[in-house]
């Protein structure tokens, strides 16, 4: 195990975690992405990428279970560099299950089809639908999501559908249109998809 790379990892999942946490009893965090904990997840976009240039992908037998999640939150939160989300998708997929954990990958890779606005396999991403209703994203295929789902460890999507209603709280028609279209801009310039892409 690499000892150092797993605490650098460590060290940043602490810091993300801090943030969010401070923004969030601030009440920061309720609408489009803070400068400041987007200017945390580039910064440590940037760090991990070199870290992986170095050491390799922060497998589990390379960082421990701790170095992996944290690695994993990193690459979950490089949210504003498309080709890093895919390019680690990519590497993850290389490994077997004993050195990836095996829920990684489908939820990494229904971010990305979230993002660039496309039907998701494994049902994993949730949005406000534009009635205000928390729902889960497009599904690629919604016959066999559960077989999908099963067969990376991951309960049904019912039981996560229901979990969301109990979650979440319904917003207005007109601040779920509001929200969709913010992020949507954010979606086109930072590059992940493009206008004709547009769902309002």
């Amino acid at each position: 195990m690499n000892s150092e790379f797993r605490q650098q990892l460590l060290q940043m999942q602490k810091q993300d975690l801090e943030v969010r946490e401070r923004l969030l009893n601030a009440g920061e965090l309720n609408r489009g992405y803070h400068p400041e904990m987007k200017s945390v997840h580039d910064d440590h976009q940037a760090r991990l990428a070199s870290l992986i240039e170095i050491h390799g992908f922060p497998t589990i037998s390379l960082v421990g279970e701790d170095g992996h999640r944290a690695a994993w939150l990193i690459i979950q939160h490089s949210i504003s560099h498309p080709s890093f989300l895919k390019e680690m998708l990519a590497q993850m997929k290389a490994f077997g299950r004993h050195q990836v954990n095996r829920t990684y990958v489908p939820y990494l890779d229904d971010r990305i089809h979230f993002y660039e606005r496309a039907p998701q396999k494994y049902g994993t991403q949730f949005d406000y639908a534009l009635d205000g209703v928390m729902r889960c994203w497009l599904l690629a295929d919604a016959e066999n999501v559960d077989l999908y789902r099963r067969e990376v460890g991951l309960s049904p999507v019912e039981a996560v559908k229901a979990q969301m209603a109990k979650e979440s709280k319904s917003v207005t028609v007109a601040e779920a249109r509001a929200m969709r279209q913010e992020m949507e801009d954010w979606l086109i310039e930072t590059g992940w998809c493009h206008e004709d892409d547009r769902t309002v």
